[in-house]
């Protein structure tokens, strides 16, 4: 029996790839449908088209690497703080990694030589390795085995988003979900604002903003990107802020077309009243 037609209103846990286990970690979010986890945005994005080499990288900037792991471990210091060290390196020079009390990456052995690795923070001198440089408590997207630039990798050679981890669900797991989900949904995203007010105020259809905002062509401006201030965007932003007013404007109106309760003033109620009062009415 083939599964059914994916909708916004399919519960998440019929999406291929979520299962009992993740969507309990959804629904922790609040993320109980495929609408839901279409509208978990990226809160930052990286373009990954034009990687800066480690020769390159300047002190004081933020940007995203790819390099490939040499080593790593954690280490103590005599003051007692954990420390856990990586030397990665690229094809123009190396760079190191450190995190302060991250026992987890090595209780987990999430780092092993030969990785490649995106890593995204502030480029700083390396105090203990000059003229080396690097970057603390960066954050990192280990790149599958086997993946490469171009075609459809959601992971390199294209601007990726970034979402905020939900539990042991991280970005990369994320993107993929939310690719399934679109993909899925071709052709049947409803519109839901007034054709009138999307020509009013330009905004492109429901469906486009969708794809856009989660997964956006190479040629948008990124500084707009990076502000949230493309087409895209500024639709979501819209849809909401809509949808926030027309709710208040339903309410507004179901409160004045509400009957009114009915309350009959007579003499005994006007003598109670007149024994309340701190004053004598005139």
């Amino acid at each position: 029996m083939p599964p059914p037609q994916l909708t916004l209103a399919s519960e998440v846990k019929y999406l291929k790839g979520v299962g009992p286990a993740r969507a309990e970690i959804f629904a922790s979010r609040g993320i109980q449908t495929v609408e839901d986890l279409l509208y978990y945005t990226p809160f930052r994005y990286e373009d990954r088209t034009r990687l800066t080499p480690i020769r390159d990288l300047v002190p004081g900037q933020s940007t995203t690497i790819l390099a490939t792991v040499l080593t790593s471990g954690l280490i103590r210091t005599r003051k007692g703080i954990y420390i856990f060290d990586l030397a990665a390196r690229d094809a123009s020079g190396m760079i190191r990694c450190i995190w302060f009390n991250a026992i987890y990456l090595e209780k987990n052995k999430t780092f092993r030589p030969g990785q490649r690795v995106f890593f995204y923070g502030k480029v700083e001198r390396d105090r203990f390795g000059k003229p080396n440089l690097q970057m603390v408590q960066p954050q990192f997207e280990i790149l599958p085995e086997g993946a490469e630039e171009g075609g459809d990798s959601l992971e390199v050679g294209r601007v990726v988003p970034i979402y905020e981890s939900l539990g042991k669900l991280g970005p990369r797991v994320l993107r993929r979900l939310v690719g399934k989900a679109l993909e899925g949904l071709a052709g049947a995203i409803p519109e839901i604002l007034p054709a009138s007010v999307r020509r009013k105020n330009r905004l492109p259809d429901r469906a486009v903003a969708l794809q856009q905002t989660h997964f956006p062509d190479s040629d948008q401006p990124f500084e707009q990107l990076a502000n949230f201030r493309t087409p895209a965007q500024v639709r979501m932003i819209f849809e909401e802020f809509f949808n926030v007013g027309a709710g208040l404007a339903l309410k507004r109106r179901r409160m004045k077309s509400a009957p009114g309760i009915e309350f009959r003033v007579t003499e005994r109620v006007r003598e109670a009243i007149k024994t309340i009062l701190p004053f004598h009415p005139t």
